[in-house]
């Protein structure tokens, strides 16, 4: 399963990304933007020591980074 929070990509789900967890090598990926059980990857944003987000410099977005590894998707239950 592809599951995305990014409008661009091919695994956009509005309704269920917000509504996951998401897990690389069984560990909860925080702050998770894209994830792929069958390429086993995963895009996060980037934290630092402190657990903040890293702001690229350059184009002053938000950096990313791409993980690989056991990837497990778990979809929550929606509550009314």
């Amino acid at each position: 399963m592809r599951l995305s929070a990014d409008t661009n990509d091919v695994g956009y789900e509005p309704v269920e990304s917000p509504m996951a967890e998401v897990y690389l090598d069984g560990v909860l990926m925080k702050y998770c933007i894209t994830a792929d059980e069958e390429r086993g990857q995963v895009k996060v944003y980037v934290l630092d020591a402190a657990g903040e987000m890293v702001i690229n410099p350059v184009t002053n977005d938000i950096r990313t980074e791409w993980r690989t590894g056991q990837v497990k998707i778990v979809l929550k239950e929606h509550q009314a």
